[in-house]
């Protein structure tokens, strides 16, 4: 997909869906682990780790259709070979977000 918008609190992706899907700002800082880090160790924000514009692979995680949201996380290919890489088993992001934009 392709990210539309980035918020503080994570960002919308247009996955080809009716309504962007979310990647929360906790799976934004787990799929970052490191590449991207601000001055004085703060935390990075969703605005330092992707763009709009960007491309990611994402997956969809889960979806609420009583509420309208779809929450994506993110999934990264190597370079060279088909192996994808994943979060560890029972790793669980449960940031809630608001309802999608439009």
């Amino acid at each position: 997909g392709i990210i539309g918008s980035v918020h503080n609190f994570g960002a919308f992706v247009d996955f080809g869906a009716v309504k962007d899907g979310l990647i929360p700002l906790g799976e934004l800082r787990y799929w970052n682990d490191g590449r991207v880090r601000r001055r004085g160790g703060a935390f990075p924000t969703a605005f330092d780790i992707v763009k709009v514009g960007q491309k990611m692979l994402v997956e969809i995680e889960r979806v609420d259709t009583r509420r309208s949201r779809v929450s994506l996380s993110i999934v990264e290919e190597e370079q060279g070979n088909n192996y994808m890489t994943r979060k560890p088993r029972g790793y669980s992001c449960k940031n809630e977000f608001p309802a999608l934009a439009a």
